[in-house]
């Protein structure tokens, strides 16, 4: 269960979420779960939510995170679904492009990554919900997810099976929600989408990196999001996807990624349409791109998005506001506060 807060210390509104108690059966199980989520507070990446603390009152554990306003990836394919369309690859390369940078930060594995887990707001996307499927009980875990509908889909076969997963995981999830994004089909095992029959704009090349991507053996998928990430950019540039990004097998021991190229918008005012799906113009600015013609605040000193500090940026507001005062940028409208999400 998720509910607004506020943190009295700094008033500023976080999310408590709170663990249903049998999930977790016994006391070593919630030491497991307290040490493995306490791990993300080192994590501070723009498009990953940030985790503040981690504790337990009584046999009910729950952690607290940064507060966000915005619409879930979920919601905005179910929007899309509803009217019949489906994404465009313009559409998606920015949300696949952010999803894989959030899952390669060398610091933790999601393991159960699905479209419920991302949340859009005005300038970027952010990923949360990491480290679950470790941090509890693999049964638990699994029947939880299950009760979710089509949420076990997203899950590697690996971790279906209840077995050892690595970052190879990640790239499998992100792959599924490729695929559905541009389908506006679930894949849930068998034979494969074939994606550019479906809509003849999809380059073939693209089918290719999503089945080895989709490998049901570990051993022979690439071997983490980045590569997926790497390879979506590289066709969409026009080079190889297969290139020195396709790393397959074990994690271990593989070469650096290469650095992402920025991503300009040619006219901030052009907000990204993901809801109502009108045109790909759009699609650069809102889909949580995070990249900003001309944002000044929002980036560093290289040019990279800035990672925003405790208490700036919670809602989403701060950024928007600030977002449209440097480049002209009209965030889209938010849906109303509620005092549980």
């Amino acid at each position: 269960v998720v509910y607004k807060a506020l943190d009295q210390e700094v008033e500023v509104d976080v999310a408590l979420k709170v663990v249903d108690a049998e999930l977790m059966s016994s006391t070593g199980e919630r030491q497991a779960f307290l040490e493995t989520v306490g791990k993300m507070r080192q994590v501070v990446h723009n498009n990953v939510v940030r985790y503040f603390d981690v504790d337990h009152d009584g046999d009910r554990c729950f952690y607290v995170t940064q507060f966000l306003e915005g619409l879930t990836l979920r919601k905005i394919i179910d929007l899309r679904r509803e009217k019949g369309q489906r994404f465009s690859l313009a559409e998606v390369e920015p949300i696949c492009s952010q999803l894989c940078d959030a899952l390669s930060t060398g610091e933790a594995v999601h393991g159960g990554l699905k479209p419920d887990n991302v949340i859009i707001l005005p300038d970027l996307l952010k990923v949360t919900d990491f480290g679950l499927a470790e941090a509890l009980p693999r049964d638990a875990y699994l029947a939880a997810q299950r009760d979710g509908g089509a949420a076990s889909a997203y899950l590697a076969p690996e971790v279906r099976d209840s077995g050892a997963f690595d970052e190879r995981a990640d790239a499998y999830s992100v792959a599924v929600i490729v695929t559905e994004l541009l389908s506006g089909q679930v894949y849930e095992g068998g034979p494969l989408l074939n994606l550019h029959e479906l809509d003849p704009e999809v380059p073939e090349a693209l089918d290719e990196l999503l089945a080895h991507a989709l490998a049901q053996r570990p051993a022979v998928r690439l071997g983490n999001a980045r590569a997926l990430g790497d390879g979506l950019s590289a066709i969409m540039g026009g080079d190889d996807p297969l290139r020195s990004t396709a790393r397959y097998g074990s994690p271990k021991g593989k070469g650096a990624a290469a650095e992402d190229d920025d991503i300009q918008v040619d006219n901030p005012k052009e907000t990204m349409r993901l809801v109502s799906g009108a045109g790909a113009a759009g699609a650069g600015a809102a889909a949580g791109v995070g990249k900003l013609a001309g944002g000044k605040g929002l980036r560093d000193a290289a040019g990279r998005p800035r990672t925003l500090g405790y208490g700036e940026a919670f809602d989403g507001a701060s950024v928007a506001a600030r977002a449209q005062a440097e480049g002209g940028f009209a965030p889209p409208v938010k849906p109303p506060k509620s005092e549980k999400e």
